[in-house]
């Protein structure tokens, strides 16, 4: 079975190009995993349409602000091979083209969904005992108690050893969502907490496994006034054993990315993004 039929940076620039040119991007109807939305000269009925905007918003047909405000965090885990990891040197790009599929699954701005990718080597699947394993990985924000300021990352030890010559990655994606979009019935929400491997593969367009969902109402209904920009969260994560930001030594090459799900950037050869964390 294969591990990801996403689209790759065509279909991002397809987007990009109709957004630009004043074309909403349908975040309302799914279109399986292996098509990025469809752009639309007007937003259905039932939905909200969104202006481009300086919180990494495009224009966009999105469900509406009917909701108590939510947080909602969770990271999704998948693996491929090196060999045939299509995403291997673009590692942004996955991580971008995977944030409009959960958008496009909850029907959420993409300016109301934070992401962050990580990823290391290891020499099978089901991993070694000798790997390091991942406790948590989420995005938390500054006024948080389980915020991490970003830059704190460190290297534990220097764990030199040979990996397969053929190694596998493991891969985590860390997702948030900050929206009043998101009802206790929310089909997107449903596939998250209760849908099969398989559905999600069907959905999103990568084989992956839902960890750590979190789905928190405030009970308040009104819109807020505060604005949150991107240098107000921070990937988080911790490997057992070892503090908050601590990358368990150099061997399996850890790396990763971390933005807002926008697009601002993603129409020229930046769109490539390698990390690693040292």
């Amino acid at each position: 079975m294969a591990m990801s039929t996403l689209p790759g940076v065509d279909a991002v620039n397809r987007i990009v190009e109709c957004t630009g040119n004043g074309v909403f991007v349908d975040l309302t109807n799914w279109t399986g995993g292996s098509s990025l939305p469809n752009c639309v000269s007007s937003c259905p009925a039932a939905s909200e349409a969104i202006d481009y905007n300086a919180n990494g918003d495009r224009y966009s047909c999105v469900e509406p602000e009917t909701y108590n405000r939510t947080r909602l965090r969770f990271s999704l885990r998948t693996y491929c091979q090196a060999s045939k990891c299509r995403f291997a040197n673009d590692w942004d790009l996955y991580r971008q083209v995977l944030s409009i599929k959960v958008s496009e699954l909850l029907g959420i701005a993409l300016g109301e969904l934070r992401s962050a990718i990580l990823y290391w080597k290891v020499d099978s699947v089901p991993p070694p005992a000798d790997s390091p394993t991942l406790s948590s990985f989420f995005i938390a924000r500054t006024d948080e108690d389980d915020y991490v300021a970003p830059g704190s990352r460190r290297l534990a030890r220097n764990l030199r050893r040979r990996l397969a010559t053929d190694p596998w990655y493991l891969i985590y994606f860390a997702f948030r969502g900050d929206t009043q979009r998101v009802s206790p019935s929310n089909a997107g929400l449903e596939l998250l907490t209760n849908g099969t491997e398989a559905e999600l593969f069907e959905t999103l367009g990568v084989s992956a496994t839902v960890e750590s969902l979190e789905w928190v109402q405030s009970g308040d209904s009104t819109s807020s006034t505060t604005v949150w920009s991107s240098s107000d969260f921070s990937a988080v994560y911790q490997f057992e054993g070892f503090d908050s930001n601590t990358a368990p030594g150099e061997a399996h090459e850890l790396g990763g990315a971390a933005r807002a799900a926008d697009l601002a950037q993603c129409k020229e050869a930046c769109y490539t993004y390698n990390e690693v964390i040292d």
